[in-house]
């Protein structure tokens, strides 16, 4: 099974002349996080909802994808017509299927994406070597929210909202820009690491 394992770092610098602003190059980090930050739309009873979701791992032709459960349930009632779409396949929404094991005390839910060979999925392509360390996070220290706010597609915050503390498994951070949309998407160290869901 692939998954998450490694660190890597990089920076970017912006540069200003003569007093009017030239576009930064994307932050490469930034652009191969999105690859790991997934688009989920479910059908409901009153409708459709959207969040966002992290591909943790892939294995036997199948991609698995975290997310929150609020976001894949009503109560206990699942979403139906599952659909996943990746950051390098924009517009092409995949068939998933929702596991049958979730952690509700955790708002915890896994998506699974079978026939990823046939559905045209790379699994090579997800950067698994994206995780953070939370242990070596401190009070006040950037983080940054991936996902989908307010229906913007693939959003990494631009600046920073601050650690808090850690709970055994939690993370608290303060944010002034936590929008419907980013549930279920990723919580980012300052090197644009996954910390968590």
């Amino acid at each position: 099974m692939k998954r998450f394992a490694g660190v890597a770092t990089a920076s970017v610098l912006v540069v200003l002349l003569s007093g009017t602003a030239v576009r930064p190059q994307s932050n490469p980090l930034r652009e191969e996080i999105k690859r790991l930050i997934v688009r989920l739309d479910l059908k409901f009873e009153d409708g459709t909802r959207f969040g966002a979701g992290i591909v943790f791992g892939a294995a036997n032709d199948e991609v698995y994808i975290v997310t929150v459960n609020h976001v894949v349930r009503d109560g206990d009632r699942p979403g139906q017509d599952v659909q996943v779409e990746l950051y390098t396949e924009r517009g092409k929404p995949r068939s998933g299927k929702l596991a049958t094991h979730f952690d509700v005390d955790h708002d915890l839910a896994v998506v699974i994406v079978p026939n990823a060979k046939a559905q045209g999925i790379d699994v090579d392509a997800f950067p698994f070597d994206r995780v953070g360390d939370p242990a070596e996070l401190t009070e006040g220290d950037p983080v940054f929210l991936a996902g989908h706010p307010q229906g913007v597609p693939w959003s990494v915050s631009v600046t920073p909202d601050g650690f808090v503390e850690t709970q055994q498994e939690w993370l608290r951070f303060e944010s002034k820009s936590l929008f419907p949309g980013h549930s279920g998407g990723a919580l980012l160290n300052s090197r644009f690491e996954m910390l968590g869901c």
